[in-house]
């Protein structure tokens, strides 16, 4: 098998932070959501045929378990935050009440791929945008031990697109009929 990875989330985790990190290696090649929107489970299996490669990717989430790599991760992101963070983009009312129920199937899944197959990295974001040594076992992990991590600014953000008329500081801001809509979900 060829030294490659993929590695999950539900969007607006950290996903192109993580990649755009892992791809200062001088080897490695590591892409963000490379195959774009195409879900073709051949297509995007087609670039895992290399050495030294590896996909951060909350889009192609579903086929996770169907990619053949050598090593797999998912990052994990408080809900509240996935949800805070669309907020911020300036999603509509329709697609934020839309979007719940997606982050909250999401979050099952993937916590429920994490307990089944303890060989899967589980990424914590709060530790991959605050705590370099965390980022440098996570990349040691999936064999990447050639960044300069002595040059890595953690707080250089790299998807910070929150729109100038949505700025929600925190879950409490939000509409109370969206923070209803919130609780009416398990969130364990």
């Amino acid at each position: 098998m060829k030294d490659n990875f993929f590695i999950t989330c539900h969007g607006r985790s950290g996903s192109q932070f993580l990649a755009t990190l892992m791809n200062n290696s001088p080897l490695w090649t590591v892409t963000h959501e490379a195959s774009g929107h195409d879900r073709s489970i051949e297509n995007i299996q087609k670039r895992f045929e290399r050495d030294w490669y590896g996909d951060v990717s909350g889009q192609h989430r579903y086929h996770f378990d169907k990619l053949r790599v050598k090593k797999r991760g998912i990052i994990l992101r408080e809900p509240r935050d996935i949800f805070l963070s669309c907020c911020n983009r300036g999603y509509s009312y329709y697609r934020l009440m839309e979007t719940i129920p997606k982050i909250h199937w999401s979050w099952g899944i993937l916590n429920k791929r994490l307990e089944m197959d303890s060989s899967i990295c589980k990424i914590l974001f709060s530790k991959i945008t605050t705590d370099l040594d965390y980022v440098q076992d996570v990349c040691l992990f999936f064999g990447i031990k050639d960044i300069d991590f002595s040059s890595i600014d953690l707080s250089n953000k790299i998807n910070t697109n929150r729109k100038e008329h949505h700025c929600y500081d925190n879950f409490d801001m939000l509409p109370l009929d969206v923070q209803k809509r919130w609780t009416t979900y398990d969130w364990q």
